[in-house]
């Protein structure tokens, strides 16, 4: 650890990184809350397009810090840790903008199992940008959202399981099929959001 910040101070890093990864995450749990806000009101394009206005910009964010990471001689830690983190966040925010493209395409109503998904989905992303703020200056404080951001992954996966017994049990095999379809993507972004908390920990583990 003293080397590093030997190594630190000699070669300063030249972005922050730590608060490019703070703004992507807030950016994601930005567009998940849009996608609650769609949630209760899908007739509403306003609130449509809001939800992939968000997504293109958070592409944006995830581009440029990876500009960044290949202009940099020194980063404040491991630099693949920095990619795969940042990638992993991306991919919360696509899955459930697959979400609401795949209700529209099919025309699925919104129903318990995926307005609890989603809103398990909006915390944990909110507990994981709190988090990501507090790594620079307290990585060991930092980890205490671990265990809360798990639990959120565990519920979604709880959740869709409970969908699909529905589904499963459901005369209209139709229907079944398309929720089950919406089921997945947001399924897809809490294994997304399960990955990034892995990462997230492993560089919490490096820090302290």
């Amino acid at each position: 650890m003293h080397n590093k910040k030997f190594i630190d101070n000699l070669f300063p890093p030249k972005y922050d990184f730590y608060e490019m990864l703070v703004d992507q995450a807030r950016l994601t749990n930005e567009g998940i809350n849009a996608i609650l806000e769609w949630l209760s009101d899908n007739d509403n394009h306003d609130k449509y397009s809001n939800v992939i206005k968000l997504s293109e910009e958070a592409d944006i964010l995830r581009i440029d810090m990876e500009k960044k990471l290949i202009q940099s001689f020194i980063t404040p830690f491991d630099r693949q840790d920095i990619y795969t983190i940042s990638k992993s966040i991306d991919k919360i925010l696509d899955y459930s903008k697959s979400t609401v493209e795949s209700m529209v395409d099919y025309n699925v109503e919104c129903d318990n199992i995926i307005l609890s998904m989603i809103e398990a989905l909006n915390k944990g992303t909110s507990e994981l940008a709190e988090a990501l703020s507090m790594l620079k200056e307290n990585p060991l404080n930092a980890e205490d959202f671990v265990h809360p951001m798990r639990e959120k992954e565990i519920s979604m996966e709880q959740l869709y399981r409970k969908g699909m017994v529905i589904q499963f049990n459901h005369s209209d095999t139709l229907e079944a099929l398309k929720r089950r379809e919406v089921y997945l993507h947001i399924k897809d972004a809490g294994k997304c959001f399960g990955d990034t908390v892995d990462v997230f920990h492993k560089i919490v583990v490096r820090l302290v």
